[in-house]
């Protein structure tokens, strides 16, 4: 068995393709997961979608053939040709894929690194997987320990001290251009990242108002906040988007909500964030209309990057650190079911040679007891040795295949191996 990644992320992914391949709700997700988890060889995943990236991480026992059938289907639910999807994704395996789910996990493989929102994205995908049976313990063992690195690298490094974030970027560049004193801001949505653009934009001297499909939910977010913020229903989009200065867009919808046809010609410059996956603001030719989206603001960010490095670069050790404590648990593991699984077959060839000389009647019926106990000794002072030895290749990397190798011979199905090599894409 096998761990994989299949990723389309910001680093090698455009938007408009990140667009095609995202999957904004849980049926669309869950479908698709139905649809990976009947293929033979694919045994646990688990789906990660956001607006910078979408993930397949994929426990199986034949990587290339998940490989091939992965992205004919993702082809088929996106549009995008299969050979292109090939051109695009990152695919990383056993070790290296370990490694890439802590890094994602602990914000590392992120736009604005040491953002805190993808820990909380990876654990609902996980939670998701669990809860429709998706994944099981294989997965859950590297997502839980990649919580653990996530959480020694925000307490070990300053990475996420000034908790910067895609909304305080976009925040930061509009303050840059324009004053936003008792300016009139729209924020759509009632997801994480809305709540974040209130919680900036609520310690500004701003107009709030906040507009969602189900209005009960916008109303019980605006009661987080002492600001007074007005809640709107999302049937007064087209007023509410003339009026207002600023527009600050994160819904979950799978089309765009903001068409052409519903913008009025104004006489003051409005700056409009789209910050979701598939993009909710049609494209618009305005020389009034200012609009960001999550690429645009990924420039912004290379700028600060630099600052951040040194604490990256730390993150990055911790990482390591992590991937070796937990490719060791991995082989004491296989180790331990090794040596449990011989000394069952050992016992079961004890007992099956006695009952053959009972049958015989090479061995009396009452001698069955001390030749079984004599048996057992032997088996026991004959494996002893190597089972000390495998034990302590356990703890080694550079023994990592000695556990394969005694399974092959003993004829065991246990593996555990984490092979170091990248994917050779075909």
């Amino acid at each position: 068995m096998q761990y994989v990644v299949f990723s389309f992320s910001h680093k090698s992914v455009d938007i408009k393709n990140r667009d095609k391949l995202s999957f904004s709700n849980q049926k669309s997700k869950k479908n698709f997961l139905n649809i990976l988890l009947a293929y033979e060889h694919i045994k646990e995943a688990i789906l990660l979608s956001t607006c910078n990236r979408t993930e397949f991480i994929i426990y199986t026992d034949n990587i290339e053939s998940t490989h091939k059938f992965l992205f004919h289907e993702l082809s088929f639910y996106c549009g995008i040709k299969n050979e292109e999807l090939f051109t695009i994704a990152q695919v990383v395996k056993n070790q290296t894929a370990i490694e890439h789910i802590f890094k994602v996990a602990s914000s590392l493989e992120s736009i604005v690194v040491g953002e805190t929102q993808i820990t909380g994205q990876l654990k609902d995908a996980y939670r998701f997987s669990m809860a429709c049976e998706f994944c099981s313990t294989n997965l859950s063992k590297v997502i839980h320990y990649a919580f653990k690195c996530a959480a020694s690298v925000r307490n070990k490094t300053n990475i996420s001290k000034d908790k910067t974030s895609v909304v305080s970027v976009a925040l930061n560049e509009l303050k840059r251009q324009v004053d936003i004193k008792d300016k009139n801001v729209l924020i759509i949505g009632a997801g994480e990242i809305s709540k974040l653009a209130l919680r900036y934009f609520a310690k500004e001297e701003c107009n709030i108002t906040l507009m969602n499909r189900t209005i009960d939910n916008a109303q019980v977010i605006a009661q987080e906040f002492k600001q007074d913020i007005k809640v709107v229903r999302f049937d007064n989009l087209a007023t509410f988007i003339n009026k207002a200065d600023i527009l600050f867009t994160a819904t979950s919808s799978s089309t765009p909500i903001i068409s052409k046809d519903i913008i009025e010609d104004v006489k003051f410059v409005r700056y409009w964030f789209d910050m979701a996956l598939p993009q909710d603001i049609e494209y618009v030719e305005d020389e009034n209309i200012i609009i960001y989206n999550i690429d645009s603001l990924k420039q912004i960010v290379q700028n600060t990057k630099e600052n951040r490095k040194k604490e990256a670069d730390l993150g990055l050790i911790i990482v390591k650190e992590f991937v070796d404590k937990f490719l060791q648990m991995q082989q004491q593991a296989q180790a331990y079911e090794t040596i449990k699984t011989i000394k069952q077959k050992a016992v079961k060839i004890c007992q099956s040679e006695i009952c053959y000389a009972l049958k015989k009647g090479y061995l009396q019926k009452e001698n069955y007891a001390q030749t079984e106990k004599i048996l057992d000794r032997a088996f026991s002072k004959f494996l002893h040795k190597s089972f000390v030895e495998l034990k302590q290749s356990a703890n080694k990397q550079s023994d990592s295949n000695i556990a394969s190798i005694v399974n092959y011979i003993f004829g065991n199905n246990v593996n555990i191996n984490l092979e170091n090599k990248a994917f050779d894409k075909k």
